[in-house]
Protein backbone atom coordinates (compact mmCIF):
# COMPACT_ATOMS: atom_id res chain seq x y z
CA UNK A 1 0.00 0.00 0.00
CA UNK A 2 1.26 3.27 -0.90
CA UNK A 3 1.84 6.07 1.31
CA UNK A 4 -0.31 9.30 1.31
CA UNK A 5 3.04 11.23 -0.32
CA UNK A 6 4.14 8.43 -2.79
CA UNK A 7 0.00 8.37 -4.20
CA UNK A 8 0.49 12.01 -4.56
CA UNK A 9 3.55 12.40 -5.97
CA UNK A 10 2.72 9.50 -8.48
CA UNK A 11 -0.56 11.52 -9.51
CA UNK A 12 1.62 14.93 -10.08
CA UNK A 13 4.11 13.45 -12.15
CA UNK A 14 1.38 11.51 -14.40
CA UNK A 15 -0.44 14.96 -14.48
CA UNK A 16 2.81 16.73 -15.71
CA UNK A 17 3.52 13.74 -17.80
CA UNK A 18 0.32 13.98 -19.27
CA UNK A 19 0.69 18.39 -20.21
CA UNK A 20 3.69 17.87 -22.09
CA UNK A 21 6.63 18.01 -19.49
CA UNK A 22 8.94 14.96 -19.99
CA UNK A 23 11.12 15.93 -16.87
CA UNK A 24 10.29 15.61 -13.40
CA UNK A 25 12.35 16.43 -10.04
CA UNK A 26 10.80 15.06 -6.53
CA UNK A 27 12.33 15.94 -3.68
CA UNK A 28 11.94 13.81 -0.77
CA UNK A 29 13.74 13.28 2.58
CA UNK A 30 16.07 10.60 2.99
CA UNK A 31 14.41 7.30 4.24
CA UNK A 32 10.51 8.09 2.99
CA UNK A 33 10.61 5.89 0.55
CA UNK A 34 11.99 7.28 -2.85
CA UNK A 35 12.69 3.99 -4.64
CA UNK A 36 8.96 2.18 -3.69
CA UNK A 37 7.51 5.63 -5.14
CA UNK A 38 9.60 5.39 -8.29
CA UNK A 39 8.89 1.83 -8.86
CA UNK A 40 5.04 2.36 -8.56
CA UNK A 41 5.19 4.86 -10.88
CA UNK A 42 7.39 3.19 -13.65
CA UNK A 43 4.33 0.10 -13.19
CA UNK A 44 1.59 3.16 -13.90
CA UNK A 45 3.26 3.98 -16.67
CA UNK A 46 3.48 0.61 -18.05
CA UNK A 47 -0.35 0.15 -17.67
CA UNK A 48 -1.05 3.26 -19.40
CA UNK A 49 0.85 2.32 -22.51
CA UNK A 50 3.02 4.88 -22.31
CA UNK A 51 6.86 3.50 -22.07
CA UNK A 52 8.52 0.51 -23.53
CA UNK A 53 11.99 0.30 -21.48
CA UNK A 54 13.47 1.19 -17.35
CA UNK A 55 16.49 2.50 -16.95
CA UNK A 56 17.66 3.39 -13.73
CA UNK A 57 20.85 4.56 -12.34
CA UNK A 58 21.97 5.01 -8.97
CA UNK A 59 24.75 5.99 -7.06
CA UNK A 60 26.40 2.39 -5.97
CA UNK A 61 25.98 -1.23 -6.55
CA UNK A 62 24.34 -1.91 -3.15
CA UNK A 63 21.53 0.47 -4.12
CA UNK A 64 20.98 -1.11 -7.88
CA UNK A 65 20.09 -4.43 -6.40
CA UNK A 66 17.51 -2.62 -3.99
CA UNK A 67 15.88 -0.60 -6.77
CA UNK A 68 15.74 -3.35 -9.24
CA UNK A 69 14.43 -5.70 -6.54
CA UNK A 70 11.69 -3.00 -5.80
CA UNK A 71 11.09 -2.55 -9.61
CA UNK A 72 10.95 -6.08 -10.56
CA UNK A 73 8.93 -6.70 -7.52
CA UNK A 74 5.81 -4.09 -8.05
CA UNK A 75 6.46 -3.89 -12.08
CA UNK A 76 6.37 -7.80 -12.36
CA UNK A 77 8.65 -7.35 -15.35
CA UNK A 78 12.65 -8.68 -15.47
CA UNK A 79 15.05 -6.02 -15.28
CA UNK A 80 18.12 -7.17 -15.73
CA UNK A 81 18.51 -6.09 -18.72
CA UNK A 82 18.99 -9.16 -20.43
CA UNK A 83 17.17 -10.39 -23.28
CA UNK A 84 13.53 -10.03 -23.38
CA UNK A 85 13.43 -7.73 -20.54
CA UNK A 86 11.52 -4.85 -19.65
CA UNK A 87 14.85 -2.74 -18.66
CA UNK A 88 18.16 -2.16 -16.57
CA UNK A 89 19.55 -0.62 -13.40
CA UNK A 90 22.66 0.73 -13.48
CA UNK A 91 25.21 2.61 -11.14
CA UNK A 92 26.14 5.90 -12.58
CA UNK A 93 30.29 5.01 -12.78
CA UNK A 94 28.40 2.41 -15.51
CA UNK A 95 27.94 5.78 -17.78
CA UNK A 96 31.41 6.45 -18.99
CA UNK A 97 31.37 3.18 -20.30
CA UNK A 98 28.02 2.74 -22.16
CA UNK A 99 29.07 2.07 -25.64
CA UNK A 100 27.26 3.75 -28.82
CA UNK A 101 24.74 0.88 -29.21
CA UNK A 102 23.35 1.30 -25.81
CA UNK A 103 22.08 4.97 -26.29
CA UNK A 104 20.39 3.62 -30.13
CA UNK A 105 17.79 1.96 -27.70
CA UNK A 106 16.29 5.50 -27.34
CA UNK A 107 15.39 5.89 -30.85
CA UNK A 108 13.86 2.65 -30.96
CA UNK A 109 11.66 2.67 -27.80
CA UNK A 110 9.99 4.62 -25.25
CA UNK A 111 12.29 4.73 -22.25
CA UNK A 112 11.59 5.64 -18.53
CA UNK A 113 14.84 6.98 -16.98
CA UNK A 114 14.50 6.96 -13.29
CA UNK A 115 17.92 9.17 -11.62
CA UNK A 116 18.51 8.03 -8.05
CA UNK A 117 20.07 10.69 -6.40
CA UNK A 118 20.59 12.80 -9.23
CA UNK A 119 22.71 15.69 -7.46
CA UNK A 120 25.09 12.85 -8.45
CA UNK A 121 24.96 14.82 -11.82
CA UNK A 122 26.24 18.19 -12.30
CA UNK A 123 25.85 20.55 -15.03
CA UNK A 124 23.24 22.52 -17.48
CA UNK A 125 26.12 22.43 -20.01
CA UNK A 126 27.85 19.78 -21.54
CA UNK A 127 31.04 21.65 -21.79
CA UNK A 128 30.58 22.76 -18.28
CA UNK A 129 29.08 19.37 -16.67
CA UNK A 130 31.15 16.95 -14.50
CA UNK A 131 31.47 13.55 -16.08
CA UNK A 132 27.59 11.60 -15.72
CA UNK A 133 25.91 15.26 -16.16
CA UNK A 134 27.51 15.46 -19.90
CA UNK A 135 26.48 11.94 -20.43
CA UNK A 136 22.91 12.18 -19.32
CA UNK A 137 22.63 16.01 -21.08
CA UNK A 138 24.44 14.43 -24.36
CA UNK A 139 22.17 10.99 -24.48
CA UNK A 140 19.16 11.03 -22.73
CA UNK A 141 17.41 14.67 -22.60
CA UNK A 142 15.46 15.60 -24.87
CA UNK A 143 15.64 11.28 -26.24
CA UNK A 144 14.23 9.86 -22.78
CA UNK A 145 9.88 9.11 -23.33
CA UNK A 146 10.45 10.74 -19.79
CA UNK A 147 12.53 11.09 -16.65
CA UNK A 148 11.85 11.00 -13.14
CA UNK A 149 15.09 12.65 -10.73
CA UNK A 150 15.13 11.78 -7.08
CA UNK A 151 16.39 13.42 -4.59
CA UNK A 152 16.76 13.84 -0.71
CA UNK A 153 19.82 16.50 -0.59
CA UNK A 154 19.14 18.45 -3.94
CA UNK A 155 22.27 20.45 -3.61
CA UNK A 156 25.82 20.06 -4.90
CA UNK A 157 29.27 20.90 -2.83
CA UNK A 158 30.57 22.35 -5.67
CA UNK A 159 27.68 24.83 -6.78
CA UNK A 160 27.26 22.91 -9.69
CA UNK A 161 23.61 22.96 -11.01
CA UNK A 162 22.22 20.04 -11.18
CA UNK A 163 21.80 18.28 -14.60
CA UNK A 164 18.19 18.40 -15.77
CA UNK A 165 16.97 20.31 -12.97
CA UNK A 166 15.08 23.91 -13.73
CA UNK A 167 16.21 26.80 -11.29
CA UNK A 168 14.25 30.36 -10.92
CA UNK A 169 16.33 33.00 -11.64
CA UNK A 170 18.47 32.44 -8.49
CA UNK A 171 20.65 29.79 -9.16
CA UNK A 172 20.21 27.99 -5.92
CA UNK A 173 16.80 28.63 -6.25
CA UNK A 174 15.39 24.63 -7.58
CA UNK A 175 12.45 24.52 -8.67
CA UNK A 176 11.36 20.61 -7.68
CA UNK A 177 7.67 18.72 -9.00
CA UNK A 178 7.12 17.59 -5.90
CA UNK A 179 8.90 18.21 -2.07
CA UNK A 180 8.34 15.93 0.84
CA UNK A 181 10.14 17.27 3.64
CA UNK A 182 11.66 15.97 7.00
CA UNK A 183 8.93 17.38 8.84
CA UNK A 184 6.16 16.02 6.83
CA UNK A 185 7.78 12.22 7.20
CA UNK A 186 8.04 12.70 11.00
CA UNK A 187 4.32 13.74 10.89
CA UNK A 188 3.48 10.81 9.17
CA UNK A 189 5.69 8.08 10.97
CA UNK A 190 7.30 7.68 8.31
CA UNK A 191 10.77 9.11 9.52
CA UNK A 192 12.39 9.71 13.18
CA UNK A 193 12.70 12.33 14.69
CA UNK A 194 16.51 13.18 14.89
CA UNK A 195 18.49 14.11 17.83
CA UNK A 196 22.24 15.34 17.14
CA UNK A 197 24.57 15.26 20.32
CA UNK A 198 27.41 17.23 20.36
CA UNK A 199 30.82 16.94 22.57
CA UNK A 200 32.78 19.35 23.25
CA UNK A 201 35.01 20.34 26.83
CA UNK A 202 35.25 23.06 28.74
CA UNK A 203 39.15 23.35 29.52
CA UNK A 204 41.48 23.17 27.01
CA UNK A 205 44.87 23.52 26.89
CA UNK A 206 47.45 24.10 24.37
CA UNK A 207 51.05 24.95 24.48
CA UNK A 208 53.71 25.69 21.82
CA UNK A 209 56.85 24.27 22.82
CA UNK A 210 58.39 27.81 23.40
CA UNK A 211 55.26 29.75 24.58
CA UNK A 212 53.38 29.72 27.71
CA UNK A 213 50.02 27.64 27.62
CA UNK A 214 46.79 28.98 26.71
CA UNK A 215 43.34 28.11 27.46
CA UNK A 216 40.54 27.42 25.55
CA UNK A 217 36.56 26.87 26.35
CA UNK A 218 35.81 24.92 23.85
CA UNK A 219 36.73 22.95 21.07
CA UNK A 220 35.53 25.19 18.60
CA UNK A 221 37.80 28.15 20.22
CA UNK A 222 40.91 26.11 20.09
CA UNK A 223 40.01 24.88 15.97
CA UNK A 224 39.56 28.70 15.36
CA UNK A 225 42.98 29.98 17.22
CA UNK A 226 45.83 27.52 17.08
CA UNK A 227 46.52 24.87 14.03
CA UNK A 228 44.95 22.16 15.46
CA UNK A 229 43.09 20.51 12.98
CA UNK A 230 39.38 18.84 13.68
CA UNK A 231 41.11 15.32 11.83
CA UNK A 232 43.64 15.34 14.60
CA UNK A 233 40.82 15.35 17.31
CA UNK A 234 39.14 12.17 14.94
CA UNK A 235 42.11 10.59 15.90
CA UNK A 236 42.70 11.32 19.39
CA UNK A 237 41.91 8.09 21.34
CA UNK A 238 39.83 8.81 24.24
CA UNK A 239 37.86 11.18 22.80
CA UNK A 240 36.87 8.82 20.32
CA UNK A 241 36.70 6.62 22.95
CA UNK A 242 34.41 8.47 25.31
CA UNK A 243 32.02 9.40 22.04
CA UNK A 244 31.74 5.56 21.22
CA UNK A 245 30.71 5.24 25.13
CA UNK A 246 27.94 7.30 24.78
CA UNK A 247 27.03 5.66 21.70
CA UNK A 248 27.00 2.46 23.17
CA UNK A 249 25.03 3.09 25.97
CA UNK A 250 22.87 4.74 23.91
CA UNK A 251 22.26 1.88 21.59
CA UNK A 252 21.51 -0.19 24.64
CA UNK A 253 19.02 1.85 25.90
CA UNK A 254 17.19 1.72 22.69
CA UNK A 255 17.32 -1.87 22.15
CA UNK A 256 15.38 -2.74 25.41
CA UNK A 257 12.60 -0.98 23.57
CA UNK A 258 13.63 -2.17 19.83
CA UNK A 259 16.26 -5.35 19.81
CA UNK A 260 16.94 -4.91 16.40
CA UNK A 261 18.07 -1.32 16.52
CA UNK A 262 21.90 -1.01 15.63
CA UNK A 263 24.55 1.60 15.61
CA UNK A 264 26.10 3.40 11.99
CA UNK A 265 29.87 4.82 13.11
CA UNK A 266 31.61 6.65 10.12
CA UNK A 267 35.41 6.39 9.91
CA UNK A 268 37.58 8.35 7.93
CA UNK A 269 39.77 5.80 6.29
CA UNK A 270 40.11 2.09 6.48
CA UNK A 271 42.70 1.91 8.78
CA UNK A 272 40.83 4.65 10.81
CA UNK A 273 37.60 1.98 10.76
CA UNK A 274 39.51 -0.38 11.99
CA UNK A 275 41.09 0.84 15.07
CA UNK A 276 38.16 2.22 15.88
CA UNK A 277 36.77 -1.64 15.82
CA UNK A 278 39.70 -2.29 18.06
CA UNK A 279 38.59 0.25 20.23
CA UNK A 280 35.43 -0.68 20.65
CA UNK A 281 36.70 -4.55 21.28
CA UNK A 282 39.01 -3.56 23.89
CA UNK A 283 37.48 -0.62 25.48
CA UNK A 284 33.73 -1.66 25.15
CA UNK A 285 33.56 -5.15 24.72
CA UNK A 286 31.78 -4.68 21.37
CA UNK A 287 31.81 -6.29 18.21
CA UNK A 288 31.42 -4.57 15.20
CA UNK A 289 32.18 -5.35 11.40
CA UNK A 290 34.33 -2.71 8.49
CA UNK A 291 32.64 -1.70 5.28
CA UNK A 292 34.40 0.20 2.90
CA UNK A 293 35.11 0.74 -1.02
CA UNK A 294 38.31 -1.80 -1.04
CA UNK A 295 35.62 -4.68 -0.51
CA UNK A 296 35.25 -6.53 -3.33
CA UNK A 297 31.56 -7.79 -1.85
CA UNK A 298 30.87 -4.44 -0.01
CA UNK A 299 26.79 -4.64 -1.02
CA UNK A 300 27.18 -8.25 0.48
CA UNK A 301 28.06 -7.13 3.67
CA UNK A 302 25.76 -4.64 3.96
CA UNK A 303 22.64 -7.11 3.14
CA UNK A 304 24.58 -9.13 5.46
CA UNK A 305 24.08 -6.66 8.20
CA UNK A 306 20.92 -5.42 7.41
CA UNK A 307 19.11 -8.88 7.70
CA UNK A 308 21.63 -10.00 11.15
CA UNK A 309 21.20 -8.58 14.72
CA UNK A 310 24.54 -7.10 14.90
CA UNK A 311 24.99 -3.84 16.70
CA UNK A 312 27.65 -1.86 14.66
CA UNK A 313 28.94 -1.51 11.24
CA UNK A 314 31.90 0.74 10.40
CA UNK A 315 31.59 2.65 7.17
CA UNK A 316 33.70 4.79 5.23
CA UNK A 317 32.18 6.17 1.92
CA UNK A 318 29.66 3.16 1.81
CA UNK A 319 26.26 3.98 4.04
CA UNK A 320 25.84 7.67 2.80
CA UNK A 321 22.69 7.75 0.92
CA UNK A 322 20.19 5.25 -0.49
CA UNK A 323 21.32 2.48 1.42
CA UNK A 324 18.22 0.94 3.46
CA UNK A 325 19.18 -0.25 6.82
CA UNK A 326 16.11 0.62 8.52
CA UNK A 327 17.47 -0.98 11.73
CA UNK A 328 19.91 1.66 11.86
CA UNK A 329 18.82 4.52 14.87
CA UNK A 330 22.27 5.72 16.04
CA UNK A 331 25.05 7.53 14.03
CA UNK A 332 28.68 8.54 15.85
CA UNK A 333 30.15 10.41 13.20
CA UNK A 334 33.91 10.57 12.85
CA UNK A 335 34.22 11.50 9.21
CA UNK A 336 36.66 14.32 8.20
CA UNK A 337 34.21 14.97 5.75
CA UNK A 338 32.72 17.92 6.53
CA UNK A 339 30.13 19.04 3.82
CA UNK A 340 26.56 19.56 4.54
CA UNK A 341 25.75 17.18 1.86
CA UNK A 342 27.12 14.47 3.25
CA UNK A 343 26.37 14.84 6.76
CA UNK A 344 22.61 15.33 5.51
CA UNK A 345 23.15 12.07 3.85
CA UNK A 346 24.81 10.30 6.79
CA UNK A 347 22.05 11.57 8.83
CA UNK A 348 19.10 10.27 6.25
CA UNK A 349 20.45 6.81 7.21
CA UNK A 350 19.25 6.45 10.62
CA UNK A 351 16.36 8.09 10.20
CA UNK A 352 13.97 5.73 8.48
CA UNK A 353 11.67 4.59 10.91
CA UNK A 354 10.15 1.31 11.37
CA UNK A 355 7.25 2.24 13.53
CA UNK A 356 8.62 1.42 16.88
CA UNK A 357 7.64 2.84 20.10
CA UNK A 358 11.11 5.04 20.45
CA UNK A 359 10.76 7.38 17.55
CA UNK A 360 14.51 8.80 17.62
CA UNK A 361 17.36 8.87 16.08
CA UNK A 362 20.56 9.81 17.36
CA UNK A 363 23.74 11.29 15.58
CA UNK A 364 26.81 11.91 17.51
CA UNK A 365 29.24 14.64 16.88
CA UNK A 366 32.28 16.13 18.00
CA UNK A 367 31.14 20.28 18.45
CA UNK A 368 33.12 21.73 15.62
CA UNK A 369 31.80 25.17 14.50
CA UNK A 370 30.91 23.63 10.57
CA UNK A 371 28.79 20.57 11.93
CA UNK A 372 27.41 22.43 14.62
CA UNK A 373 25.65 24.69 11.96
CA UNK A 374 24.90 21.90 10.04
CA UNK A 375 23.39 19.72 13.03
CA UNK A 376 20.97 23.36 13.78
CA UNK A 377 20.06 23.31 10.50
CA UNK A 378 18.39 20.47 10.58
CA UNK A 379 15.52 22.84 12.59
CA UNK A 380 14.69 24.46 8.95
CA UNK A 381 12.87 21.17 8.51
CA UNK A 382 11.35 20.43 11.84
CA UNK A 383 9.26 22.15 14.45
CA UNK A 384 10.24 23.77 16.94
CA UNK A 385 8.69 21.57 19.54
CA UNK A 386 11.01 18.36 17.77
CA UNK A 387 14.12 19.75 16.85
CA UNK A 388 17.00 19.67 19.53
CA UNK A 389 21.15 19.85 19.35
CA UNK A 390 22.49 18.54 22.76
CA UNK A 391 25.64 19.14 23.79
CA UNK A 392 27.47 16.29 25.86
CA UNK A 393 30.48 16.61 27.05
CA UNK A 394 32.83 13.92 28.70
CA UNK A 395 33.91 13.70 32.57
CA UNK A 396 37.35 12.11 32.48
CA UNK A 397 40.72 13.92 32.04
CA UNK A 398 42.27 13.49 28.06
CA UNK A 399 46.09 14.60 26.91
CA UNK A 400 47.57 14.54 23.88
CA UNK A 401 51.15 14.77 23.40
CA UNK A 402 52.38 16.87 20.71
CA UNK A 403 56.22 16.74 21.21
CA UNK A 404 56.86 13.36 20.15
CA UNK A 405 53.42 12.49 17.80
CA UNK A 406 52.44 10.27 20.51
CA UNK A 407 48.54 10.12 22.11
CA UNK A 408 48.80 9.37 25.79
CA UNK A 409 46.02 7.99 26.88
CA UNK A 410 44.13 8.35 30.25
CA UNK A 411 45.09 6.60 33.81
CA UNK A 412 42.28 3.97 32.75
CA UNK A 413 43.35 3.65 29.24
CA UNK A 414 47.46 2.73 29.51
CA UNK A 415 47.59 1.74 25.59
CA UNK A 416 49.60 4.06 23.58
CA UNK A 417 48.79 4.70 19.66
CA UNK A 418 51.57 5.87 17.47
CA UNK A 419 50.62 8.44 14.49
CA UNK A 420 54.04 9.02 13.28
CA UNK A 421 55.93 6.07 12.48
CA UNK A 422 54.52 2.69 12.51
CA UNK A 423 54.73 0.22 15.46
CA UNK A 424 53.69 -2.82 13.74
CA UNK A 425 52.40 -2.21 10.21
CA UNK A 426 48.96 -3.27 9.74
CA UNK A 427 48.93 -6.08 7.19
CA UNK A 428 46.34 -7.10 4.32
CA UNK A 429 45.69 -10.06 6.26
CA UNK A 430 45.46 -8.26 9.24
CA UNK A 431 42.60 -5.90 8.76
CA UNK A 432 40.84 -8.99 6.59
CA UNK A 433 41.04 -12.05 9.62
CA UNK A 434 38.38 -12.41 12.62
CA UNK A 435 41.73 -12.03 14.67
CA UNK A 436 41.47 -9.65 17.23
CA UNK A 437 43.50 -6.44 16.73
CA UNK A 438 45.46 -5.31 19.43
CA UNK A 439 44.65 -0.99 19.69
CA UNK A 440 48.90 -0.89 20.69
CA UNK A 441 49.72 -2.35 17.22
CA UNK A 442 47.03 -0.04 15.24
CA UNK A 443 48.52 2.93 12.94
CA UNK A 444 46.54 5.39 11.34
CA UNK A 445 47.79 6.42 7.59
CA UNK A 446 47.70 10.12 6.38
CA UNK A 447 47.96 11.85 10.09
CA UNK A 448 49.83 14.11 10.49
CA UNK A 449 50.16 16.06 13.68
CA UNK A 450 51.44 19.24 14.09
CA UNK A 451 54.41 19.76 15.10
CA UNK A 452 56.09 21.01 18.56
CA UNK A 453 52.95 21.62 20.13
CA UNK A 454 50.99 20.09 23.51
CA UNK A 455 47.58 19.78 24.13
CA UNK A 456 45.99 18.99 26.84
CA UNK A 457 42.21 18.27 27.35
CA UNK A 458 41.73 18.55 30.82
CA UNK A 459 38.78 20.18 31.55
CA UNK A 460 34.81 18.32 32.04
CA UNK A 461 33.25 17.30 29.26
CA UNK A 462 29.86 19.39 29.96
CA UNK A 463 26.09 18.38 28.90
CA UNK A 464 23.54 20.98 27.01
CA UNK A 465 20.51 21.06 25.29
CA UNK A 466 20.18 23.63 22.62
CA UNK A 467 16.55 24.22 21.47
CA UNK A 468 16.53 25.55 17.19
CA UNK A 469 15.14 28.78 17.49
CA UNK A 470 15.37 29.31 13.63
CA UNK A 471 12.84 25.82 13.70
CA UNK A 472 9.46 26.46 12.90
CA UNK A 473 6.79 28.22 14.73
CA UNK A 474 4.46 25.88 13.20
CA UNK A 475 3.69 22.40 14.86
CA UNK A 476 3.37 20.64 11.58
Amino acid sequence: MLRLWQDECITTALLKYQLGQTDFLAMATPGAGKTRMAAHLASRLFDLDKIDLVICFTPSISVTNSFQHNLEAITEKRMNGRMGSSGQVLTYHSLSFLSGSFWDVFREYRVFVIFDEIHHCGGHDINLANVWGEKILRNIRSRAAYTLALSGTPWRSDKLPIALARYSGDPSKLECDYIYSLAQAIHDGVCRIPKVVAIDNDQIRHTNRADEPEEYGSIGELLENTDVRYSDLLHHSSIVTFMLQQSVEKLQSIRQQNPQAAGLIVASSVHHAYWIKALLKSELDQSSIVVSHEDNHAHRIIEEFEHSDSQWIIAIGMISEGTNIPRLQLCCYLSRIKTELYFRQVLGRIVRSQQEKLPFAYMYILAEDTLLTYAKSIGDDLPEHLATVELNNMQEETHIERDNFDMILSDQQQNNLSLGSPVTPVTEESLHSDVDINVQSMTEEGVYVADQKNLSLSGQFYEELIMLQHAFHKAC
